[in-house]
């Protein structure tokens, strides 16, 4: 069977400079790397690790800055640092047109739509100059597991996903929303306010997963990702559940 690999870039909140911005890679034996979110914190934490250059593809799940803060920076390393320009241009999935709209108009245009021509010349760019902007509620990257947005609660009136990895590996973006189903599922990645939440009512905080969540199976399958600053692992653990993620840390999928 092909053996795909899950690796974290990061996993701490936006506050979280020691453990970065949540998010990670998606990998096989193709030529084709996945990034899920790309926060401020993420370019220079694949240059580090020598893993900035073989991303090809980005998922975007909403429009935060530590999800999509370093966006602009990875697009134009990949479009002039490694002068993928034409054949080869970084290709963005996002699940709507609204949502793709929305990423260039409010989040992108500002810094990319200025630019110059090889000639010198001024020119008006929008994403697709730059990127191949792909609209789908499912897709699959040559080489890799099939992917799936699917919406979550995280802040009103804000688009917002997580993504099933394949049939059984699923990260549950920003939301307030503890997991359900786990029975279909072979492990959960959840995102949780370990520590009291800096903006109440917009994240899952670790007291509404306990409530939510008694089954020590179901406990099992869950890590926690995009925690404060001083989670405790030990804690957590001992509440029965995974552990929380480390930056860096690995897993077969």
């Amino acid at each position: 069977m092909p053996s795909h690999k899950l690796h974290w870039i990061g996993t701490g909140n936006a506050f979280n400079f020691d453990r970065g911005n949540t998010s990670f890679t998606v990998s096989g034996d193709g030529k084709r790397v996945l990034l899920v979110d790309c926060g401020g914190t993420v370019p220079l934490r694949l240059l580090q690790l020598d893993k900035l250059a073989p991303v090809t593809d980005v998922l975007i799940t909403h429009l935060h800055a530590d999800h999509v803060g370093g966006l602009e920076s990875l697009i134009f390393f990949n479009f002039y640092a490694l002068g993928r320009q034409f054949e080869n241009k970084l290709r963005i999935h996002v699940a709507t047109e609204a949502f793709a709209h929305r990423l260039w108009e409010h989040t992108l245009k500002g810094g990319m739509q200025a630019n110059v021509d090889n000639k010198q010349n001024p020119i008006t760019c929008t994403l697709d100059y730059y990127c191949e902007v792909h609209v789908h509620s499912e897709f699959q990257v040559d080489g890799l597991p099939k992917v799936r947005f699917f919406p979550t609660e995280h802040v009103a009136n804000l688009e917002n996903y997580g993504v099933l990895v394949g049939d059984s590996v699923r990260y549950s973006g920003d939301t307030i929303e503890p997991p359900t189903n786990l029975s279909s599922v072979a492990v959960h990645f959840q995102e949780t306010e370990v520590r009291h939440p800096r903006v109440p009512g917009i994240h899952l905080t670790y007291e509404a997963l306990c409530g939510a969540i008694s089954d020590p199976a179901e406990r099992a399958k869950i890590f926690l990702v995009h925690t404060g600053g001083n989670a405790e692992a030990d804690i957590v653990e001992k509440d029965g559940f995974a552990g929380i993620v480390e930056p860096g840390q690995e897993f077969d999928i």
